[in-house]
Formats: structure tokens, sequence, C-alpha cells
């Protein structure tokens, strides 16, 4: 009799939790993508694709939210993603890193930055762009060097191939636009994103600290037709080139007997190199710097600059790491502009 009464009442809810969980069962739809698809879905990012990497969507999801409403209410969008503590931390980084690099993106898009003419100082669009790079480094780095796991641990990471690709392009795009919006025609010692410095170091490229600077530009998303093969040293960094101002040009009179008179004096078909290529690495000047300093600013970042012909690695936290950098890109920047 009880297991009569049992079966009777147990049969109403599992007819009812039927009931519930078919039309759930009914939203899912399995699709096999091919190959192709599934391997580029995987690798997409605001970098490549110009739209946010599926994880960061993902995470975006869960708090009800689109990438298009992230976009037009920013700020309470970084807001709400970097309080949700039940996502793990190192998710939330990763995608905030993606969030404010898309926002600096963004901006530099605009007619303000695009149009901005070199050194412009009090440029709003071009501050606000910097600042967004500032913030995507910071997370990048936190991302790559605070967390429990190291980066070695995750060498085979996609995530993690993806937020060291944010952490250069930030890094490149903050070097060259400080560069608009801070006129100096020599390496400066440091400089400021708002109330956040950092010191440029050049222990490992000293010949920079005498050349007279004409421009700073990124190689980071330069082409070049018509080489075969151009050098490239894939790691951690930023990759820009350094075009250095020319020597005047000084005419000479007829010389009968030129290699008389050359010849306690320098050659003059040979002239310094100016076009430099440079790879940059940015990290604290302490390395103990929390978390949360590294985040807010109040932990200063010391910039190195390497020449990536005789360096090829970067010490970040006492790790030595692959430096980042184009071979090849000053010369080829040289030749096409011939």
């Amino acid at each position: 009799m009880l297991l009569t009464r049992h079966h009777t009442f147990t049969r109403p809810i599992i007819l009812g939790l039927t009931i519930v969980l078919l039309p759930a069962c009914q939203l899912v739809k399995v699709k096999e993508n091919n190959i192709h698809q599934a391997i580029r879905s995987k690798s997409e990012n605001i970098l490549t694709h110009d739209q946010l990497s599926a994880e960061t969507t993902s995470l975006l999801k869960l708090l009800s939210l689109t990438p298009q409403q992230c976009s037009a209410e920013f700020e309470t969008c970084l807001k709400r993603l970097n309080t949700q503590t039940d996502i793990a931390a190192d998710e939330r980084y990763a995608a905030l890193s993606e969030l404010y690099l898309a926002q600096a993106l963004e901006l530099s898009k605009q007619h303000n930055c695009t149009h901005a003419q070199p050194h412009s100082e009090n440029n709003h669009c071009l501050e606000q762009s910097l600042e967004a790079f500032d913030q995507s480094l910071r997370y990048s780095y936190v991302y790559l060097f605070k967390m429990q796991e190291s980066p070695s641990t995750r060498v085979f990471d996609q995530r993690q191939m993806h937020v060291r690709t944010f952490y250069n392009v930030a890094l490149s795009r903050l070097i060259t636009m400080a560069y608009r919006t801070q006129p100096f025609h020599q390496v400066p010692a440091q400089l400021n994103v708002q109330q956040r410095q950092y010191i440029v170091n050049l222990e490992h490229y000293p010949e920079l600290k005498s050349k007279t600077i004409d421009r700073v530009q990124s190689s980071y998303n330069l082409n070049f037709s018509g080489f075969y093969q151009v050098n490239r040293q894939d790691g951690l960094g930023a990759e820009f080139v350094v075009v250095t101002k020319a020597d005047p040009i000084h005419k000479n009179d007829f010389i009968l007997d030129p290699i008389s008179f050359y010849q306690n004096q320098t050659n003059p078909n040979i002239h310094p190199a100016r076009y430099l290529s440079v790879t940059a690495a940015a990290q604290p000047l302490n390395p103990e710097s929390s978390i949360e300093d590294v985040l807010n600013g109040k932990a200063i970042f010391e910039i190195e600059l390497f020449n990536p012909y005789t360096q090829k690695y970067v010490d970040i936290t006492s790790t030595k790491i692959h430096s980042h950098g184009e071979l090849f890109c000053a010369f080829c920047l040289l030749a096409g502009r011939k």
C-alpha cells in the first residue's frame, strides 16, 4: 500500500519535470561546423575580426549584455564585470583588457583622432584613446604575470595568446600615440598618461640616447610587398620604428685626389642608420606591486627599449621571455619610401 502511494506521489513530479525540461531541450540545437569555422571562431578577437572574442562575449552574456550594449554604456559595463566575483579573476582580466582595447581602437578611428596634427596637446579624443590603451595594457599584464598560473603553464592556452597580443598592441599604440600628444625630439625620460607615469629605460638601447627623432611609427600593422620574406621574432613586446633626423647635406667641391683627401675622414657615402627597429616591453618598476596598484595606476610602469637584432629575450618578473620584434621592418620602411 505504501509503495503504491509512493509511486502515485512521484508520478506527477516526474511528469511536471518532463514538461518543463522538454521545451528547454527543444531550444538547444546542435550543428557541426567545418574545421575552418571551428578553428577560426576560437582564434578570432577584436584585433583579427573587429569583433569581441567568443570568451569576452560569453562573459557579457552572463551579465545579460551584448557587445553593443557594453560599448554604449561602457563605464557601467566595466563596473558590472569587475564586480562579478563569481567569474574567475583571470577570465575577467582578459575580458577587460579586450574591452578597453576595443574602446581605444574605436576612439582612435574618430575624426578628432585621425585628423589630429602631430604633437596635438589637449585633444580629448587622443587623451581618451591613450587612457584606454593604458588600461588595456595594465589588465593584460595582470592576466599574464599576476595570476596563480604562470605564462609557462598556459603556454598552449589560446586565451593567453589573445591577451599577449592585446599587451603588444596596447603598448605599441600607447607609445606611438604618446608621441603624437607629448612633443619630444629625443627619447624622453618618462611618459605621462593622465596621472600615470611610465619611466623609459634605454639601458639596452643606448644608441637612442643621442638621436634626434623625426617620427615614431608602429610597425605592428605594416605590410611590405616586394620581399620574399620579412624576418620576425614572435614573442612579448611592442614593435615600432624610430625614424631619426637626417644629417645636413654638405656640398663638396671638386676633389682631385679623394683617396688622400678622405684618408683620415669619414667616408661621405656612409651614413648612420636613420630607420631603427625597436622592441619595447613594459612592467611595474616595483615587481612586487599589487594587482590593485597596477590597475588603478599607482604602480609606476617602466618601458624598456631593446634592439631586436641584439636582444632576443626580455626579463619580466625575473622570468626570461622571448621578445617580439620585426627584424626587417626598418629596412623595408626605408626602401618603401625611396
